[in-house]
């Protein structure tokens, strides 16, 4: 008597999987333009405030200030 085998396909997929990660994408993409853009917007670069005028105090002659030893 022959023996008959009768494999399953093994493939089930419905395309649940590609549905869920395409409904996953749009809320990450959805959430970027709802919270990142404005807050890239909103973002300031730190001020830096220069002086118009930079008092600088030379010693003439060296430093005769320093301790000797």
């Amino acid at each position: 008597m022959a023996t008959v085998v009768n494999n399953p396909s093994g493939t089930s997929d419905n395309g649940m999987g590609l549905i869920v990660g395409i409904v996953l994408l749009l809320g990450f993409v959805f959430l970027l333009f709802y919270y990142g853009l404005p807050a890239i917007r909103n973002a300031s670069s730190p001020s830096v405030q220069v002086p118009s005028k930079i008092d600088v105090n030379v010693n003439p002659g060296g430093n005769q200030s320093a301790p000797t030893e």
